[in-house]
């Protein structure tokens, strides 16, 4: 029945989605990735098959690259699909992986996102290159400066080049765009402590209790 709806509406995205979860019932990992491939091609603003991707990526981790893999030897110059390889690949800390796929985006300009940057800068801080972290950072602020996330990491950044300081100001620089973030809050408060600050640290992370007090770090 499935595969006759696809037959009706070929160009509806959401029916690819669709036979991808009939697929995952029947234990068919690799189809079901096939037809999520499928649903963003015909639409790449199909943020359910986007979803349902990065999900299987948490339980057939292989299936997902595999099937991206073939996608992009398909369609090289498809730059959405190295995307969403380097953010799986990311997520499962494979950082090396995932700092290919940006900078082939960047490089072949398959992709105009300042986001990338900022994974990038996220790629390189994890893996403790802090300069490469904070150049690629900049950039993204630069060209997309009302992002409250960008702050954040460029102050986990500077805390982790022991400049609290310039941590702080960061971290203020989000809570200008949202009050109430945790992360930014999170990250002032460490950098507070870190420079023996304690009574405002504490209070910061009053705060991030009263926003959730399901946040497990405060």
């Amino acid at each position: 029945y499935i595969n006759e709806a696809v037959a009706i509406t070929p160009s509806d995205a959401n029916i690819y989605v669709r036979r991808a979860s009939v697929k995952m019932m029947m234990n068919n990992a690799n189809g079901a990735v096939d037809d999520l491939i499928l649903a963003i091609s015909t639409d790449n603003s199909c943020t359910k098959a986007l979803h349902e991707l990065v999900k299987l990526g948490n339980s057939n981790y292989s299936a997902v690259m595999t099937g991206l893999s073939n996608a992009i030897r398909q369609a090289p110059k498809v730059g959405m699909f190295y995307y969403i390889r380097a953010v799986i690949a990311e997520y499962h800390f494979n950082y090396l992986a995932a700092i290919s796929d940006y900078q082939k985006i960047l490089k072949d300009n398959l992709y105009n996102y300042y986001g990338i940057y900022a994974s990038l800068a996220d790629c390189y801080y994890a893996l403790g290159k802090y300069d490469e972290a904070l150049d690629n950072i900049n950039f993204a602020i630069t060209g997309s400066s009302k992002v409250k996330s960008y702050y954040v990491t460029k102050a986990k950044i500077l805390r982790a080049m022991n400049n609290g300081d310039e941590a702080i100001i960061n971290a203020d620089e989000a809570l200008v765009l949202d009050m109430n973030y945790n992360e930014a809050l999170r990250v002032k408060a460490l950098a507070l402590s870190d420079n023996n600050k304690y009574d405002e640290s504490t209070a910061l992370l009053g705060e991030i209790f009263l926003n959730d007090s399901k946040d497990n770090f405060s």
